[in-house]
């Protein structure tokens, strides 16, 4: 699958360890991925700060969720809650380069 990950004020999306995109986020309001695709948590604590909707779907189109701010900020790490389906725990949220 790809990845997402964030470089200076843009996203970047590789694929087989080649560039396919970048993407500056002022241009972003919104960040929809497949479940075969994995975003940094760099690159979400970034988009969450930009105000980037993030919606996770399947390969099929259902959608899984949507990643909000104010559901991050209220969780400590430990916490766990259910995603798509799955109990995903929550580690950090960290900023910085990816």
């Amino acid at each position: 699958g790809a990845r997402v990950h964030k470089e200076d004020q843009r996203l970047v999306v590789r694929h087989d360890d080649k560039i396919v995109a970048q993407i500056p986020l002022h241009e972003l309001d919104q960040l929809v991925v497949t479940t075969d695709v994995q975003v940094t948590s760099q690159a979400i604590a970034q988009l969450l700060k930009s105000e980037v909707d993030v919606v996770y779907m399947t390969r099929g189109g259902r959608m899984l969720g949507q990643i909000e701010e104010y559901f991050i900020e209220g969780l400590t790490p430990g916490d766990t809650f259910v995603f798509g389906g799955e109990v995903v725990r929550y580690e950090a949220l960290m900023a910085g380069r990816s």
